[in-house]
């Protein structure tokens, strides 16, 4: 609210400024546009680009009215209820069976019912998230040999990082989970290094 406030006030002086300095409508219009890109960044670069662990969970509870958070930051606190909340009004939102897929298979896992996270990734369309899932479910399958054959197809490293980290960390080869857990978190920003930040420190990976 204050970040909105904040913003509304330096518009409504940007405007006077102009005003009585005669600012030609070209530049008055270069001045708005720098200002709103100034808010966006201050107000959307805790889930895009921070680091910060206290900065990205502090936006996150700030925003628990939005369902997205809400589900973000209970999973990463293993809150089960509020996590199911959030769900249940993901579901409402969204209509698309595809995005309720992702929800529903994050879901399952999450629960350890791999057999209603084999179906709900079967609804995923071909993406470095389906790979990164059906990887996710070889691990907990004990599959490590596929989970790292479809780890090796996923373009983006750092999941490719995070799937060897978790088949080493299966393995009790716990330095090696160590190095690539720590790769992994080199290469995300905003709520992916968030989520994984988390789970790594669960699982002992990080400091």
């Amino acid at each position: 609210m204050l970040t909105h406030i904040i913003f509304v006030f330096i518009v409504i002086v940007a405007s006077i400024l102009a005003a009585f300095f005669n600012v030609h409508i070209v530049g008055f219009i270069f001045i708005i546009l720098v200002v709103v890109i100034a808010y966006l960044y201050v107000k959307l670069s805790p889930i895009f680009f921070s680091k910060d662990i206290h900065v990205i969970e502090t936006y996150l509870k700030n925003n628990k009215k939005d369902p997205l958070s809400q589900f973000y930051y209970a999973l990463a606190n293993d809150d089960v209820i509020e996590m199911d909340k959030g769900i249940e009004i993901l579901l409402e939102k969204y209509k698309h069976p595809q995005r309720r897929a992702l929800f529903l298979t994050i879901q399952a896992l999450y629960r350890k019912d791999i057999e209603r996270a084999k179906q709900e990734v079967q609804q995923l369309p071909q993406s470095i998230y389906k790979q990164y899932y059906e990887a996710s479910i070889a691990l907990e399958e004990g599959n490590l040999s596929l989970a790292r054959t479809i780890g090796q197809q996923i373009k983006k490293q750092w999941m490719q990082d995070a799937i060897e980290a978790e088949a080493c960390r299966h393995e009790g080869q716990l330095e090696q989970a160590k190095r690539f857990a720590k790769t992994a978190l080199a290469k995300t920003r905003g709520l992916q290094y968030y989520s994984l930040h988390k789970t790594f420190k669960k699982e002992t990976l990080i400091p």
